[in-house]
């Protein structure tokens, strides 16, 4: 997935999109992915995308989906 990111988006019409990405303790490969993937999309102007990435270390993936939502919402609605 993360080799066709760049062809992927330009095949999209992304504009002023924001993305809310974490992870926990999750197996190596895939915190490795999701920093790669917050990274490449760090690059993308903001006014295509504005990224948050923020890792919950104490979190699994059994444990992680509210938390997340709710700082999210938090993160998207407390912008200025």
């Amino acid at each position: 997935m993360l080799t066709n990111a760049e062809a992927a988006l330009k095949m999209q019409h992304v504009s002023n999109h924001r993305i809310f990405l974490t992870v926990g303790t999750e197996e190596k490969k895939m915190q490795i992915d999701a920093y790669r993937f917050a990274a490449f999309c760090a690059r993308l102007p903001t006014a295509i995308m504005k990224v948050y990435y923020f890792p919950f270390h104490s979190k699994t993936h059994a444990t992680i989906l509210h938390r997340a939502v709710y700082r999210a919402f938090e993160t998207f609605y407390n912008e200025k």
